[in-house]
C-alpha cells in the first residue's frame, strides 16, 4: 500500500518504464494498470485491514485461541476502531512525480504523431493499411495510458482552481 510504495518507488518506477515503452499491447496496458493503481494506493483513504474484529482483539493470545468464537460478531459504530490510511505529504509528492512523468511520455508519443515527427519505419499515407500501422497502434497504446493517468490522479484535481472545474 501506500508507504509501502515510497521504499520501493525507484524499481517499480523502472518496471513501469519498462512496460509503458512496450510495442506489447498486453504490456503497455498492464503498465498502466499498474501505474493507476500505485497512484490511487497513495493518494486516497482507505481502511488499512479488513477483519472481523478490532486489532486489539485480533492480536491478543485469547482470540488467537478460540478465533471461531468469534466469527459473525457484530459491533456498533462507536465500537469499530477502523485503522484509516491517509496520504502524507511525501506520498502526494511521490504520486504527482509518477502521473507526471509517465502523462508526458505519453503525451510526447501524441505530439509527435500529430505534428508528423514521429519516427517510425512506416510511412504514413493515405493509402497505408490503419490495422498495420504502428505508429497509430502506438498513439492508441498512448490514450489508453493517458487515460489510467487521469484515472489514478483524479485525487490530485480535486484540488484545482475553481475555473478549472467549469
Amino acid at each position: 500500500a501506500g508507504p509501502v510504495l515510497l521504499k520501493y518507488e525507484d524499481e517499480l518506477c523502472d518496471i513501469l518504464t519498462g512496460l509503458w515503452n512496450s510495442t506489447s499491447k498486453v504490456r503497455v496496458k498492464l503498465g498502466a494498470k499498474l501505474m493507476k493503481r500505485m497512484v490511487q494506493s497513495l493518494t486516497v483513504t482507505y481502511y488499512r485491514d479488513l477483519r472481523m474484529v478490532n486489532p486489539a482483539e485480533w492480536d491478543s493470545d485469547a482470540f488467537q485461541q478460540a478465533h471461531g468464537q468469534h466469527w459473525g460478531r457484530t459491533y456498533t459504530p462507536e465500537a469499530v476502531d477502523i485503522n484509516w490510511h491517509v496520504p502524507t505529504a511525501a506520498e502526494i509528492r511521490c504520486a504527482v512525480r509518477i502521473v507526471n512523468r509517465y502523462y508526458a511520455l505519453s503525451k510526447a508519443v501524441l505530439e509527435a504523431y500529430l505534428t508528423g515527427e514521429a519516427s517510425d519505419d512506416v510511412n504514413m499515407t493515405a493509402e497505408t493499411d490503419v490495422e498495420d500501422n504502428s505508429q497509430i497502434n502506438r498513439c492508441r497504446c498512448a490514450l489508453k495510458q493517458i487515460k489510467k493517468v487521469v484515472m489514478g490522479g483524479v485525487v490530485l484535481l480535486q484540488d484545482l482552481p475553481d475555473t478549472y472545474s467549469q
